[in-house]
């Protein structure tokens, strides 16, 4: 109890930013959450810091781009230039 109580009262940046990357990975429990979202009412750092820890892990998250495809037209130009090289 005390402990989780210390947590609350004294986490600084870097324990609410271990905490925002643990959270990618496991569920916090419900003493890390609360003293990670009081930490940053009061941290524009941790705030910005989470704010881009999401937006990495949307994108992740998204199937990768289909490869692009070359029209028939730009495929000759480039083996017309290849060609011209050699």
């Amino acid at each position: 109890m005390w402990r989780d109580l210390k947590l609350v009262l004294t986490i600084r940046c870097e324990q609410s930013s271990r905490l925002i990357s643990d959270e990618c990975e496991r569920r916090l429990n419900p003493i890390e959450r609360f003293a990670a979202a009081l930490h940053r009412v009061n941290c524009r750092w941790c705030r910005r810091f989470r704010s881009q820890v999401a937006v990495l892990q949307a994108l992740a998250e998204q199937p990768p781009p289909a490869p692009a495809q070359l029209s028939p037209a730009a495929r000759q130009r480039i083996t017309r230039a290849l060609s011209e090289r050699s």
